[in-house]
This record gives C-alpha cells, structure tokens and sequence, in this order.
C-alpha cells in the first residue's frame, strides 16, 4: 500500500494502463485492467490499419461495460507528418472517426512520443502543431464536445533539429508555430511522465525526469495564460531489469510517483491521470517489455497491489 493512501488522502487522480493493440484482446485486458481498479485504458490504432470504428470498437464496448474510459492515441501513417494539405486532411479525418470510435467518453490524441521515439523523422514541432489543428478542427465537426489530447511527448535532452529533443522545448515550438493551439476546446496536455529508471523519481530534475519535470510545464503553461490546463500521463512507468531493478523497486517506484504527485510542490498542478506502461509484459528483451503490471505469464507482480490500494483512494 502506499504511503499516500495509508495516510487516508483522498487523491484527484484516474489509474489506468496502456493495454495490448490487438483487439480480440480488448475485452480480456479491459476487464483485467478494472479488476484490478482501473479506469482508464489507452490504446494506439493507427491511421492505415483499417476502420476505426471497426479497430477501436471492441475497446469501447469493453469500456463502456467496465465503467473505464478509453484513450485513443491517433498516429500519422508512417510515423511522419503529412506531406501535403490532402494527406493532412485524411489524417483529421482519422482523427474525428477515431473520436466517434471511442465513446461519448472517450478522448483521442494526435500523436506518440513526436519529439523522439514515435517520429520516423527528425521531430517536426511545426508539422504536428498542424496536425493537432487538423485534428481539432475534424473533431469539433464530426463530434462536438469531444475531449483531445496534445500529442505525447517522451524524455529527451536534444536540441531542435535532433533526432530527440527535449520534451518543453519541442512543446513551447509546437506552441510559438501555432498559438491557437491552446485554445482547443476540451484540450488537456499529454506528457509521458517517465522518472530515471533504477533511481527514485524525486531524483535532480535533469531532462530526462519528466515525473518531475512536470512542474515546469505547468510553469511554462501559467506563463502563456493556460494555468490549471489538464495536463495527462498516459505514460510513465518502471521496468524490472533492463534499466531498472527488481519488482519490489517497480513496486516503490509506484509509490515514489503518488508521492510526487501528493507533494506540495505540485498542489497546484492539474494533473488529471495518470496511466502506466503497460498492463502485462509482452517479452521483449528490451526495457518496454518488463514494464508491465503483470509478468510475461499472466501473474501479477508486487505493484499491483499498490496499485488497487492507491485506486481505493483516488477519484
């Protein structure tokens, strides 16, 4: 249990997991997710799999029947922006089909990690400050009130033009190239809150400590006249191995990130879920793969009782 709910403090935030892309598994990780207390699930379908509504409704049906809500991350066709003003559109479009997809609930966002990892080009903070517009714009007409997210953004320390730039200044260019940016209805912030793996997330805020560097987002936001803007992680995380250490770290890690997150220093932030990687190991040798809240054979690992405790006392 963790030390903010032995304390009895009633906290503001949604637990939820990434869960697996397959969709004859949405029911099973759904559900799995809830019974553990989750409530929110986030998915990636991706532009060019097919129909959204056929990819991404048997998520909405599992979450509409779980009482979770479903985070659909839109990416663009090979992970790069659209070339022209057609392609553009299509990837809009996408977008608000998605947006049906998920539910009255439901929220979409316009991109994975764009300033690093989910970019198959040098990070274009230009490029998905448009895409974020096209996407809005296809929303507010396909599916007025919708929620929408900024695209993710991933731990980095480059400068603009690398092939990782760091997450605020990738996000303040995306901003200076289109300003109408946050004035989206319904907008929150997506930010991949990872803490340094192996070392608690309280740890001297370098670059690659968006746990902690979620402060100066939030600062950055004040700034422009957007304080209290929702701000989202719809990842963050600890592996076992591979960069971290054992399950019983994963475990404390959970707790280290409550902790941060129930501190004063961050009472004034928005923060409005937060959604760890992932629901189950999928094997893989590398760090992504034993991040899960379950291991590889279906077993849950130290951390998922924490998490059920810390839901308890969540909104």
């Amino acid at each position: 249990m963790t030390a903010t709910a032995q304390a009895g403090v009633r906290l503001r935030w949604d637990l939820g997991s990434n869960i697996s892309n397959t969709p004859s598994k949405a029911e099973a990780d759904v559900a799995l997710l809830a019974s553990i207390g989750g409530r929110v699930a986030r998915i990636s379908q991706e532009q060019g799999w097919g129909s959204p509504s056929t990819l991404i409704g048997p998520y909405q049906r599992a979450c509409a029947a779980h009482n979770v809500v479903l985070f659909q991350c839109c990416q663009a066709i090979g992970h790069v922006v659209p070339k022209d003003q057609a392609g553009m559109d299509a990837f809009g479009s996408y977008c608000a089909e998605s947006s049906i997809a998920a539910g009255p609930k439901g929220r979409t966002s316009s991109g994975n990690e764009v300033n690093g990892f989910g970019s198959n080009q040098t990070p274009d903070p230009h490029g998905q400050a448009t895409m974020l517009l096209a996407a809005a714009e296809a929303i507010a007409k396909a599916n007025p009130g919708a929620r929408i997210a900024t695209p993710s953004l991933c731990p980095a320390s480059g400068k603009l033009g690398s092939s990782y730039v760091e997450p605020l200044l990738f996000f303040d260019a995306m901003i200076a190239a289109e300003p109408s940016i946050l004035a989206i209805p319904n907008l929150e912030i997506d930010w991949h809150g990872y803490g340094p793996f192996g070392l608690p997330v309280n740890t001297e805020p370098f670059t690659w400590n968006t746990a902690y560097r979620t402060l100066a987002l939030d600062d950055d936001l004040a700034k422009m006249g957007h304080a209290n803007m929702k701000i989202t992680w719809s990842e963050h995380g600890e592996p076992v191995g591979n960069g971290g250490k054992d399950a019983a770290f994963q475990a404390q890690q959970f707790d280290n990130y409550l902790a941060l997150l129930s501190s004063p220093a961050f009472a004034h932030v928005n923060m409005h879920e937060l959604v760890w990687y992932t629901l189950r190991d999928d094997g893989s040798s590398g760090w992504p793969g034993t991040c899960g809240l379950f291991d590889i054979h279906g077993a849950a690992k130290p951390i998922v009782a924490h998490f059920t405790a810390a839901s308890k006392v969540l909104r």
